[in-house]
């Protein structure tokens, strides 16, 4: 699934095996809301959602249409992260983030802008739920 050769698809500059490929491969846990959020894109990117759904807050992850979001992530294709910023304090956390993708049957570029509130559980962060 991922070489410790390859760049990272979130974008961090790092090669996979240093930065998300731990997470993904349940060998990590991540160690802010900024690691989840791009540990959580590169798994869209990867279509791994048995990650978004295992990292997702227990009690919103019922709003997470796994169907619908899978139709979605293989009409496109994920072309850049962008964190704007990111903070946490104590349990919460939250990140905002620019996802450019392609819409594939068009090729039309498009950005997705999002604000992702996350939360720490036992010492494990989950994202929790994201606004435009």
């Amino acid at each position: 699934m991922t070489s410790s050769t390859q760049m990272c698809h979130c974008d961090s500059g790092l090669d996979l095996g240093e930065c998300c490929g731990p997470l993904l491969q349940k060998k990590a846990t991540a160690k802010s809301p900024e690691a989840l959020m791009r540990s959580r894109y590169s798994a869209f990117v990867l279509q791994d959602f048995d990650y978004l759904l295992r990292t997702h807050d227990p009690e919103t992850v019922s709003e997470f249409d796994v169907e619908a979001n899978k139709d979605w992530a293989k009409s496109v294709q994920f072309t850049k992260l962008e964190i704007i910023n990111s903070s946490e304090k104590n349990e919460k956390g939250q990140v905002k983030f620019n996802a450019y993708f392609m819409i594939l049957s068009s090729q039309e570029p498009k950005v997705h802008h999002e604000k992702s509130i996350f939360r720490k559980i036992k010492g494990q962060w989950y994202f929790r739920s994201g606004s435009s």
